[in-house]
């Protein structure tokens, strides 16, 4: 994911699904600041869940990473340094940041 232009806000979550067939693997989600420091937020349930599901990340589980300044986004299934292995299908939708529209 590449945002351009002045990017400004809190993270809120994201709504995941996948099809209750996937190999069993952690979701993760990994957030890196211009300064090159990055946080990942895991969960253990969300790339094997039947129905769309939002996952809520709270912001202070990305200490250390400049909010501010988010120059990459990177979402994966699986160890995060591990060989490819498993199988599987993931949609991802309506990634937001900061709080819902009034």
């Amino acid at each position: 994911i590449t945002a351009t232009g002045n990017v400004s806000g809190a993270w809120q979550g994201a709504v995941v699904n996948a099809a209750q067939y996937n190999d069993a693997a952690p979701m993760y989600l990994t957030v890196t600041d211009s300064a090159g420091k990055s946080a990942t937020a895991t969960s253990n349930t969300a790339a094997n869940v039947a129905e769309w599901t939002r996952w809520t990340i709270p912001m202070s589980s990305l200490n250390g990473v400049s909010l501010s300044k988010v120059k990459k986004l990177t979402i994966g299934v699986g160890a995060k340094n591990a060989t490819s292995g498993g199988a599987g299908m993931v949609f991802i939708d309506d990634i937001g940041f900061g709080r819902s529209a009034p």
